[in-house]
């Protein structure tokens, strides 16, 4: 299960169980939940980058694998 789908359940959650925004507590429940939405958007990102980034550099070293086999 993914970050994001951990936080889709806590949102979820938070609706059937009837959280509002109508008490401190709610309040305090639905930011957290929140922030932990934008968290969990910024980390797949990152993630995403990264898997980019390593992709890219294995291409890299095979291909100056290839060219140092060609000498």
């Amino acid at each position: 299960m993914t970050v994001s789908e951990k936080v889709a359940y806590l949102k979820g959650l938070a609706d059937g169980l009837g959280v509002k925004d109508s008490t401190n507590e709610g309040k305090l429940m639905l930011a957290v939940i929140d922030v932990l939405e934008a968290m969990a958007y910024d980390i797949e990102a990152v993630d995403a980058h990264a898997k980019d980034l390593s992709d890219s550099r294995s291409e890299e070293h095979t291909s100056e694998l290839q060219s140092r086999s060609d000498l």
